[in-house]
């Protein structure tokens, strides 16, 4: 899904899945804006999982998971 000659309307169907989630979870105060910011987030978020994935880095799902916390929420 993620590689060179991954299936894009796999991925375009995921993301497609998180936005709807992220609209009901942050239904009460949703505007344009966060269109843009779930998009911003999820490319990043992808971004650091084809590296971790193709890197044939050693670190752990938790650690690589706590990585993507920091960078989402600045700590």
């Amino acid at each position: 899904m993620l590689g060179e000659h991954g299936n894009t309307k796999i991925l375009t169907e995921f993301l497609e899945i998180g936005k709807k989630k992220y609209r009901e979870t942050y239904s009460q105060e949703y505007n344009e804006f966060m269109d843009y910011q779930y998009r911003f987030i999820s490319a990043g978020c992808l971004g650091v999982l084809k590296q971790w994935l193709f890197e044939e880095n050693q670190m752990s799902e938790e650690e690589i998971a706590k990585i993507v916390y920091r960078l989402i929420n600045g700590k």
